[in-house]
């Protein structure tokens, strides 16, 4: 018996509508119906520090998105940075700077001179001339008698084309242009390869079996084989005129995007986007949803592939690691280039549909029309997406591979917490917050970031998924959740809650088209449930449809607010000293040379062949780990010891931590056993251990004054590749109130989380809505606007 509602039920679309269901969501981790829903650093576990005695002060986090810069850190320990918005080497830069093209060498003079050659004899043959060297070149590979045939077609054109066609065509005709015999792979290779490049594309090859009129499938020319001959039936390769199709496999296409490495790698600079969101983005612009192409075909409905499964558009996209939403991020990306080119991939994703010279392309559809080489490196982004530094790679991107994250972080309106002046004595505190960070470093706890901003807790789904109640996760995502007040901003935002209440109504279709598009998870369940490939009550198909990463990152989410109960607990009875019976890795690495972390282990795709392959690489997370005696004490520090996070491969040192261990999972309904129980694998949590504490590298600070809090007080990598400055209003500040900020830039290991070192300086809680109401009230926004009057 399923929960949904027979055709019967709901007339002849039962697709239509669902079942209103008489039991609402339960309400997961401790959470009462009523209560306050939005996380706090409390709810999330996180209670302690490193100097609680240490005075905090109060600063505004993310105030603006540029407020908060992320520049990946590769392998190699290079900072990625987008240093020119340029197109790459090839026709747009070309078109663009015409007087900045190198000079060539006598080599490249020579290697021009012959592709101009080539581009002249290509022009000739798709004018129809005969190619000047086809004769020598064919008589490998076919007889004079065959190469007079094909001469024949190509002069009366594509009228002559009388092949055998059809998929039960086995037999081919002895007048049929075909190749003598060729038994051997890499001979019928070399022919494809030749007939296509010597005709520019316009004929295409099939290999086929061809036997003796009146042969039957299976026999032999004996006579043939006792001679050497071989079978009568042996392979060859058929000639004829190309079709479209055979045009967008790729004949026809320039040398670049037949021959180059099969991936592009280049930086991605976000602007206030969501991963998920950026990604389906770059899909849609590389129009990846069903085709993808050099020519940019076949673009799914509504960004997610569309309904006919296969491949997810995003598929073809791969990252070392997410980054945050409310931010200015540049990371790396790899794109599965399906003979797209570097130009191809600048022009689809910065909109450009217009030759410099030539105007607009009449041929052009879609978002950004009339957009040119120039506006793109002349003027800001569009939708807050842009790409640089493109090169064909051999490998994609996987998860891990990087090694860490650089941050320069502005914090706003910084005043003591007590409401005093901003002093010398205030500011003198100030920098011992700041050398503790420095010297000690902080609590490495997972961040606010990775229990959402949303109504519910990411951790609260995690919890269903580890219970397979797929149906409850599905209903606690879609229960509508209307703000406590007119100007409160604790519930869904008016488009979404008008999508929660028409999926209550079973109007799924209306839903789905009201669901705002960043809203990821709710998108993709709809997107499954309007289908005609639901099965209603298949809530596990539902939640499936949300992507992978999503999925993985409730459950994570789970075993990251239980290590935040431990570590605080751990802090509290031990303080920031090494003891007996912790626990330590053995093999010494450190975090910065550790390429996997046991979440990007555990996120990597097991059906991606690039990812499977690479299973020896995800294994590195597997570290082996003891508990420290009391002989280890003086050659261990604190900055070794690791906690737990919760699976199947762990062991939990006896004690406070074990009991802690099981009360927090019985608070939530599950067992250690359930973590790695689910019947679907990519839920079966293995653990791992995280470092206690954290020290950040390269930090450094700087406190400054401002009066306008639009005003942004450091540069994006965007702005300083457009020649946009920090001009802050000089009079304005000396005629108004300032107020102090304060900048620190470092960086950390993937895993770490900056707001938690900023937690640390401030003493206060870092969730997302705390900040948003320290906004509301600071009293710079009173000068709004001041610098531009």
């Amino acid at each position: 018996m399923t929960d949904g509602p027979s055709a019967a039920d709901v007339g002849s679309s039962p697709l239509a509508k669902r079942q209103k269901l008489d039991d609402g969501p339960a309400v997961p981790s401790g959470a009462e119906a009523g209560a306050e829903t939005r996380m706090t650093e409390a709810r999330a576990g996180i209670t302690a520090y490193v100097e609680p005695k240490l005075a905090g002060f109060q600063g505004i986090i993310k105030q603006r998105f540029t407020d908060f810069m992320v520049n990946e850190i590769d392998l190699t320990g290079q900072v990625c940075r987008l240093t020119s918005l340029d197109p790459p080497a090839g026709k747009y830069l070309q078109q663009l700077r015409p007087e900045d093209a190198p000079v060539r060498s006598a080599e490249e003079e020579k290697e021009a001179a012959e592709q101009a050659a080539k581009e002249q004899v290509k022009a000739a043959v798709q004018g129809g001339m005969w190619p000047e060297e086809a004769d020598s070149k064919l008589a490998t590979f076919f007889t004079d008698e065959a190469i007079a045939g094909l001469k024949e077609m190509w002069a009366k054109g594509r009228q002559s084309e009388n092949m055998a066609t059809g998929a039960n065509a086995t037999l081919v005709s002895a007048a049929s242009i075909t190749t003598r015999p060729l038994e051997d792979k890499e001979q019928r290779t070399q022919v494809h390869k030749l007939v296509r490049e010597l005709f520019a594309g316009r004929l295409a090859t099939d290999s086929c079996t061809v036997r003796p009129r009146g042969a039957r499938a299976g026999d032999d020319d004996e006579d043939a084989m006792a001679n050497g001959g071989g079978s009568a039936a042996a392979t060859r390769i058929a000639v004829r005129w190309a079709n479209r199709s055979d045009r967008r496999a790729g004949d026809g296409l320039p040398e670049e995007a037949n021959n180059s490495p099969p991936y592009i790698h280049f930086l991605l600079h976000k602007t206030n986007r969501d991963h998920q969101e950026a990604m389906g983005m770059l899909a849609e612009s590389l129009r990846l949803g069903g085709g993808g192409g050099a020519r940019g075909r076949g673009r799914g409905r509504g960004g997610f592939g569309g309904r006919g499964g296969g491949r997810p558009p995003t598929k073809d996209l791969s990252v070392a690691g997410t980054k945050d939403k409310r931010a200015v991020t540049v990371q790396r990306v790899s794109l599965k280039r399906n003979r797209k080119t570097l130009d191809d991939v600048y022009r689809l994703v910065n909109g450009i549909n217009a030759d410099i010279a030539a105007g607009a392309d009449a041929n052009a559809k879609g978002k950004g029309k009339g957009r040119t080489v120039a506006d793109a490196v002349s003027k800001r982004a569009d939708r807050g997406l842009r790409i640089g530094h493109l090169e064909y790679a051999s490998q994609p991107l996987k998860l891990g591979q990087l090694k860490g994250n650089e941050f320069t972080i502005t914090l706003r309106n910084v005043r003591p917490s007590t409401g005093g002046e901003v002093d010398d004595a205030f500011l003198s505190g100030v920098r011992a917050s700041m050398d503790v960070i420095r010297d000690q470093g902080f609590i490495n706890y997972f961040g606010m970031q990775r229990f959402g901003t949303g109504a519910i807790p990411t951790h609260h789904i995690g919890i269903l998924i580890l219970k397979n109640d797929f149906k409850q996760a599905v209903e606690l995502l879609m229960t509508p959740r209307a703000a406590s007040g007119p100007d409160a901003d604790d519930g869904d935002s008016a488009d979404l809650l008008r999508a929660k209440q028409l999926y209550g109504e079973g109007e799924l279709e209306k839903a789905y088209l009201a669901v705002p598009r960043h809203c990821v998870a709710e998108k993709h369940i709809l997107d499954k449930m309007r289908s005609n490939r639901w099965n209603q009550g298949d809530w596990t198909g539902a939640f499936g449809n949300v992507p992978r990463t999503l999925r993985l990152m409730y459950v994570h989410a789970y075993q990251s607010y239980v290590w935040n109960r431990l570590v605080s607990e751990r802090i509290s009875r031990f303080g920031t000293q090494a003891v007996e019976g912790d626990v330590v890795f053995t093999d010494n690495t450190d975090d910065w040379d550790t390429q996997l972390t046991a979440h990007d282990a555990e996120d990597a795709d097991e059906d991606d062949d690039d990812v499977r392959n690479a299973k020896p690489e995800l294994a590195t997370w597997q570290r082996p780990t003891k508990q420290l005696s009391g002989a280890d004490l003086s050659s261990q520090s604190i900055y070794d010891v690791v906690l737990p996070l919760p699976g199947s491969s762990i062991e939990l040192p006896e004690g406070w931590m074990s009991e802690l261990y099981h009360t927090i999972l019985s608070a939530d309904g599950l067992t250690h056993a359930q973590l790695s129980a689910s019947k679907i694998p990519e839920y079966q949590l293995r653990g791992s251990y995280r470092r206690m504490l954290v020290r950040p590298r390269a930090f450094e600070y700087n406190i400054t004054q401002y009066t306008d809090p639009d005003i942004a007080l450091t540069l994006t990598d965007e702005e300083r590749c457009l020649g946009i400055s920090t001009t802050t209003n000089a009079d304005a500040a000396e005629a108004g109130q300032k107020f102090t900020a304060l900048t620190l830039k470092f960086q950390l290991p993937s895993s770490s989380y900056a707001t938690m070192l900023m937690r640390e300086a401030l003493k206060s809680d870092t969730a997302s809505f705390k900040h948003r109401q320290l906004t509301q009230v600071s009293q710079d926004q009173h000068f709004k606007g001041s610098a531009t009057q």
